[in-house]
């Protein structure tokens, strides 16, 4: 689940600041959380970010295990965005379906931002 979208006026994550309107030459920042909804650890597990930046997709490196009603959050920041109203950021978790599952359909969620 997408919790926030914002910007990092510095390097260090705890420097988000949440806001729909995200002033010009910030670097743009998602916050969401994956949870383990299910019975079974998950196993390795990966996710894909489509984002608004010159390099449109973010993959991330192999995720560890999530036992059952683990959860996890993330702050993903990315350089370059490109501007307009209405760009849209998803984030899905398992895109390769590599985890085995019983419902995929809770695997993503977007969210649409202004870039100035």
């Amino acid at each position: 689940t997408i919790t926030q979208v914002g910007y990092l006026p510095t390097s260090d994550n705890s420097s988000f600041i949440a806001t729909n309107n995200i002033p010009s030459g910030s670097k743009v920042a998602v916050k969401f959380t994956v949870v383990n909804k299910g019975t079974n650890a998950t196993g390795a597990w990966s996710f894909v970010a489509s984002i608004p930046a010159s390099s449109d997709t973010f993959t991330s490196p192999t995720q560890q295990s999530l036992r059952p009603n683990d959860r996890v959050e993330y702050i993903l920041g990315f350089d370059r965005p490109r501007s307009g109203t209405n760009k849209n950021i998803e984030v899905t978790v398992d895109d390769t379906k590599v985890v085995s599952e019983s419902n995929e359909s809770n695997n993503s969620d977007s969210v649409s931002i202004t870039i100035n």
